[in-house]
C-alpha cells in the first residue's frame, strides 16, 4: 500500500501531464457514455409514462362507466320510488274506501241489532202476555202482528243490507201525490248517480233564471252535506249561521219527523240576496241525521214512511201556493234525501258531462228508476224524465269529436234502459270561466251578459217541455 502511495505521488511530480491525459480521458468516457444512458432512460421514462397514460385512462374509462350505471341506478331508483308512491296513494284510497264500507256496514248491522233486539223484547211481552191475558184475544193478536211484522222487518234488512227504498210501501202511510196541474207549481229534481257534472251550479243558475228573466217564485232545496248549493246562495254570515246551530236547515225535516211536515218544512226556508229566490240549505250534519232517521223509520214500523216526507210538505198548499217553480239538488248517491226527491218530484232532469264515465251514468239512472217504478209505482210511478242535458262542455264553439259521438250513442242507450225515448236537450252548457269566477264570489255565472241567453233558452226549453207534456 505505501509503495502504491509512493508511485502515484512520483508520477504526479515527475509527469503530470500524463495524469491530466487520464482525467481528460476518465471525462471523455463519462461524457460519451451519459448520453446513450441519457437515451436508455429517457426511453424508459416515455414507456413508463405511456404505460401509466393508458392505466390512467382505463381507470377514467371505468370512472366514466361506473358513473353512468350509477346515473342508470338513480333513474331506476326514481322511477321505482314515482311507482311506490302511487301504489301508496292507491291504497291509501283503497284503505279510504273500505273504511267508508266499514262505517256502513256497521251502521246497517247496529239497525238490523236494534231491530232484533227490539223483535226479541216484543216477543217476549207477547209470550208473558199470553198466559196472564187470555181471554184479551184481540190484545194478543195485536202483539203477535206486531212481532211478525218486525220479524219480517228484520228479515228484509237482513236480505237487502240496508238497500230499503224497495220496501213494500203502506198506502195509509205515504202522502198522496198531487198530480201536476196547468200552471201550477213544478217540482224538477236535478240528479246524476255521478258526480262532478255540474248539477248544484245547473240548478242555481237555472232558478236565478226564473227569478230575473221570467219573474217566477222559486225555491231550490240543497240535499247534499257538502252544502254548495247552500254557500252559493246565501252570503258568508248567513252560512256561519247555518254552522253554528242558528240557521233553518233541511236538515231539521228529517230530523223531527213531523207529521205536520209542510209547516215544518216551510219555517227552515231561508230568504236568500235574491227577492224571489228562497232556499232550504243543507248543513255537514245532514248525512248523519238520515242514517238516524232512517234508523228510527226501521225501529217503528207502524209510523209514516220515511220515504214520502218532502212529498208530504212540498206537494201541501203551504209550498203549492207560494212558489211557481221547485228545483232540488240532489247528491250523487242513493240518499234518504234523494229519495225523497225522487218520490215528490214532477221531473228529473239530468245533467251530464259528455266523458264515458259521466254518459254511462245516465242509462244506469233511468234503469234504476225504471225497476223502482215497477216495484213501487205508489213512491215513484209518477216520475217523468225531463231530458238528458249536455253539461260543462268543451268551451268553444260546437262540440268536439269525443262529445259529438258520445252525444250521438246516448240517446239508443237511454231508450233501452228507461223503456221508451228519452228527450235530449237542444240546449248545451259550455264550460266557461264565468262559473268560477261567479262561484268563487258567491255569484251566479246565468246573470253574465255572456251566458244569460244560454240559461234563458234553457228555461225556454224546460218550459216547452212541460207544455208538449200530455195532460200539462
Amino acid at each position: 500500500m505505501n509503495d502504491l502511495f509512493t508511485f502515484l505521488k512520483e508520477l504526479i511530480r515527475d509527469q503530470p501531464e500524463v495524469i491530466a491525459a487520464f482525467v481528460m480521458g476518465l471525462i471523455v468516457a463519462v461524457l460519451f457514455l451519459s448520453y446513450p444512458i441519457y437515451r436508455l432512460a429517457a426511453w424508459f421514462n416515455g414507456k413508463k409514462k405511456e404505460l401509466v397514460e393508458a392505466e390512467l385512462k382505463k381507470v377514467n374509462d371505468d370512472l366514466k362507466e361506473e358513473q353512468q350505471d350509477l346515473a342508470e341506478t338513480k333513474r331506476k331508483a326514481k322511477e321505482r320510488k314515482t311507482k311506490l308512491e302511487e301504489k301508496q296513494i292507491e291504497i291509501g284510497e283503497l284503505n279510504a274506501k273500505a273504511e267508508t264500507a266499514k262505517q256502513n256496514e256497521a251502521k246497517t248491522n247496529q239497525a238490523l241489532q236494534a231491530v232484533k233486539q227490539k223483535h226479541l223484547k216484543v216477543q217476549k211481552d207477547y209470550d208473558d202476555l199470553v198466559p196472564k191475558y187470555n181471554k184479551l184475544g184481540r190484545v194478543a193478536t195485536y202483539w203477535k202482528k206486531q212481532s211478525a211484522a218486525l220479524d219480517d222487518q228484520a228479515k228484509l234488512i237482513e236480505k237487502m243490507q240496508g238497500q230499503l227504498w224497495a220496501v213494500p210501501v203502506d198506502k195509509d202511510k205515504i202522502a198522496p201525490f198531487r198530480p201536476l196541474k196547468k200552471n201550477g207549481p213544478v217540482i224538477i229534481a236535478v240528479t246524476n248517480l255521478k258526480g262532478g257534472v255540474g248539477k248544484t251550479t245547473l240548478t242555481a243558475n237555472v232558478a236565478i233564471t226564473y227569478c230575473s228573466q221570467k219573474a217566477k217564485r222559486v225555491l231550490v232545496i240543497d240535499l247534499d252535506f257538502q252544502a254548495s248549493l247552500t254557500n252559493l246562495c246565501l252570503s258568508v254570515e248567513s252560512v256561519s249561521e247555518l254552522s253554528v246551530g242558528h240557521g233553518r236547515l233541511i236538515d231539521n225535516v228529517f230530523k223531527d219527523f213531523s207529521p205536520d211536515a209542510a209547516s215544518l218544512a216551510f219555517s227552515n226556508v231561508s230568504q236568500t240576496r235574491e227577492p224571489k229566490l228562497h232556499l232550504l240549505a243543507a248543513s255537514e250534519n245532514l248525512a248523519s241525521i238520515e242514517e238516524r232517521s232512517k234508523a228510527r223509520w226501521l225501529m217503528n214500523p207502524g209510523s209514516a214512511d220515511l220515504r214520502s216526507v218532502l212529498r208530504s210538505a212540498l206537494h201541501h198548499e203551504t209550498f203549492q201556493d207560494r212558489f211557481d217553480v221547485i228545483l232540488i239538488d240532489c247528491p250523487p248517491r242513493w240518499t234518504t234525501s234523494s229519495i225523497n226527491a225522487i218520490a215528490c218530484s214532477d221531473y228529473v232532469l239530468i245533467p251530464t258531462q259528455l266523458d264515458r264515465v259521466s254518459s254511462e251514468a245516465v242509462p244506469r239512472l233511468l234503469k234504476w228508476l225504471r225497476e223502482m217504478q215497477s216495484v213501487s209505482p205508489e213512491l215513484y210511478g209518477q216520475i217523468k224524465i225531463l231530458g238528458v242535458l249536455a253539461n260543462r262542455a268543451y268551451p268553444r264553439e260546437g262540440m268536439i269529436e269525443q262529445e259529438r259521438e258520445i252525444w250521438k250513442s246516448l240517446p239508443e242507450k237511454c231508450e233501452k234502459a228507461w223503456g221508451k225515448r228519452v228527450h235530449f236537450f237542444g240546449t248545451i252548457v259550455k264550460d266557461k270561466a264565468e262559473f268560477r269566477r261567479a262561484a268563487n264570489h258567491r255569484q251566479f255565472a246565468a246573470l253574465h251578459a255572456d251566458l244569460k241567453p244560454v240559461f234563458l233558452t234553457l228555461a225556454d226549453e224546460i218550459e216547452g217541455r212541460r207544455r208538449d207534456d200530455e195532460g200539462i
